[in-house]
């Protein structure tokens, strides 16, 4: 499983390297991939401050919830 700047999630096949799955998350961009490989859930953040966590218990994967963090200016502002 990886991630892109191009917004892609791409899954291949460990031992031939094929193609599984691609889904477009975000046009602007997928910035950084933390695999749960215990729970097998995967959590993407993307280049608008979204938060995607994907179950990889099934195929295909499926969104369990997207978040919205605060953006750095806002939570600045926070006590």
């Amino acid at each position: 499983t990886s991630i892109g700047e191009d917004g892609y999630l791409t899954i291949t096949d460990i031992n031939t390297k094929e193609l599984i799955h691609s889904a477009l998350l975000n046009p602007a961009g997928l910035k950084c991939m933390i695999s749960d490989k215990e729970n097998k859930r995967n959590f993407i953040a993307d280049a608008e401050g979204w938060i995607y966590i994907y179950t990889m218990k099934e195929y295909p994967p499926e969104l369990l919830i997207k978040l919205q963090t605060i953006p750095k200016s806002a939570s600045d502002a926070l006590p």
